[in-house]
Order: structure tokens, then sequence, then C-alpha cells
């Protein structure tokens, strides 16, 4: 799949999520042109209509938890198949709606991918959400 369509395809899945302009960006870098687009893509959708069914609750599943003992208030749904292992940040509004933050790769014994380096950025961009929520934007 070239970039367009990913971006277009993101953009049906998240629908009624709130998302971070620059989630789309981040998940079309790590699978444009990787081979496995369409089983990233059907697993993104079965976690995002669990997330958007269960809401906090989703952490009762294998593939979401909660990152309350490195970063208070964020959460990690785990996306993982044959060549990937993507992680999506989000967190949840006052009203109890989900706000998808940030995708990585994760990858075993590379710094690069240790959630770590990611909550700052997902915490700031929250805060960023969150601010602009207030001000009703």
């Amino acid at each position: 799949m070239n970039r367009d369509d990913i971006l277009a395809f993101l953009s049906a899945l998240f629908g009624n999520f709130l998302v971070h302009e620059s989630l789309a960006q981040e998940i079309t870098a790590i699978i444009e042109r990787s081979g496995f687009e369409k089983k990233f893509f059907n697993l993104l959708l079965v976690r995002l209509r669990f997330l958007g069914e269960h809401g906090v609750n989703a952490i009762r599943h294998q593939e979401f938890e909660s990152l309350a003992h490195t970063a208070e208030g964020l959460y990690s749904m785990h996306l993982s198949g044959k060549g990937f292992n993507v992680r999506i940040l989000y967190a949840f509004l006052p009203a109890g709606s989900p706000v998808l933050l940030l995708a990585f790769h994760e990858r075993s014994g590379k710094k690069v991918s240790e959630y770590q380096t990611h909550i700052p950025i997902a915490t700031q961009r929250l805060n960023t959400i969150l601010e602009a929520h207030d001000h009703g934007e």
C-alpha cells in the first residue's frame, strides 16, 4: 500500500476516536510497504472496536495494559503479528472517551523502542489535547 492509501484507511478506521494529528503518520512510517499492512489493519480494527466497547476496562484483555507504574493515565494497546510489534499509547478524556496519542514499533533490546522514550511525548500530546478540550476547541 502506498502512503495515501494507508492514511485514507487509517482515517476511516479511527472514525469516532479522538486521535493526535501525528499518529497516522507514525503508523504509516511503520507499515508502509511492509507487506503486513492487511494483517495490521485487521488487528487494529479489532483492537479499536474492543477499546471503544470496553473503555478503561479494555485493560482486562491481555493486549491492553495500564502504564500506571511509569506514567499515570497512559495505556498501551499491543498490535503484534509476523513482522510487526506495534504499540499505540492512549489515554482517556475526563468524560471517558479514549484518545489515541502515539504509535511506535517495539523491538526487543532496542533503546529507541523503550516505553520511557515515548511516554514523555505521549504525555505532552495528552496535555495539549486536554488543554484544547478544556477550552472547548
